[in-house]
This record gives C-alpha cells, structure tokens and sequence, in this order.
C-alpha cells in the first residue's frame, strides 16, 4: 500500500503541469481606434522564464506601475506579443492583476491604429521554455470574434476580417 501511494503521489507530482496555455483578448475601440488587449497567463511559468533568461525582477505582486521591472516585465511582454496592421502596432502596458488562481492579467493599449482587411499576430510568449505552451488570441473587431491557436511550430497568424 505505502509502494502504491508514494507511486502515485510521484505521478501526480511529475503530472501536476502538463498543460501550458497563454490567452490574449484584443478589441478594437472603434471610437478611441485603439487595441485594448489582455494576456492572460500563468504566473508562474512567466516568472521562471524570465528568470530563465537571466532576467532579474522582484515578486510580481510587489512590482509597481512606474518602476524599472514594470518596464523590464513590459519590454519581456512585448517582444512576445506583436501585431501588426497596415504597420506595426505600439503597445503600452497599463498594469496586471495577480488572480488566486495563479494566472495574471496583464492589460495592454496600443495607439491609434488603422485596421484594415487583416492583421498579422505574433504570439509566442513562453515557447521558449514550454515545447508544449499553446496560445490562443480572440480578435473581437466590428461585432465579431476571430480565434486563433499558436504553437511553438506557428508563432504567427494572420486574422481576416469579412
């Protein structure tokens, strides 16, 4: 009995994070004719990926909206997550919420941007250390959502708009 237990805790504890996903939710206000975007990630796999890559910042719960890590985290953020309309579009990072649940949101705003027919997203935000992150961005433009998944073998997706 003790063999099966410490089996199985074993299993569970190797198993415990088989799924890596990231989200992204942009709208286009159409009065403001800005993208208002939200990642929405794993805190966790994002804070061991930036420190992965060297990247030294404080416990994202203590990071304050004017201070250097908000912008090492919003610089880190941005070389992720890029879309580009009739030309590449300028995101601002406004501020995140950590959830209980161990996700955080982050919130973005681009400038004013011309949309036209399409846009091109590049999405591949913690892929370099998760071979199995999947991403997945819903594009709500004119009253209607597009949906879209990233792996690590397509970071880039064009979304039509008809």
């Amino acid at each position: 009995m003790r063999l099966f237990l410490l089996v199985l805790f074993t299993s569970f504890s190797t198993y415990a994070h088989d799924y890596f996903f990231a989200f992204a939710e942009v709208e286009y206000n159409e009065t403001s004719k800005k993208l208002e975007t939200t990642l929405i990630v794993s805190t966790h796999d994002l804070e061991s990926a930036i420190k992965e890559e060297g990247i030294i910042i404080v416990d994202f719960s203590e990071i304050e909206n004017d201070s250097k890590d908000f912008e090492i985290l919003e610089n880190y953020l941005l070389r992720h997550f890029k879309i580009k309309s009739t030309k590449s579009v300028n995101f601002k990072l406004l501020g995140f919420k950590i959830s209980l649940k161990g996700v955080t949101e982050f919130y973005l705003e681009s400038e004013s941007v011309t949309i036209e027919n399409q846009v091109d997203v590049f999405y591949d935000l913690l892929m370099n250390h998760n071979k199995k992150q999947q991403n997945k961005i819903t594009f709500y433009y004119k009253q209607k959502s597009y949906t879209k998944p990233f792996l690590i073998s397509v970071k880039t997706q064009t979304i039509k708009f008809n």
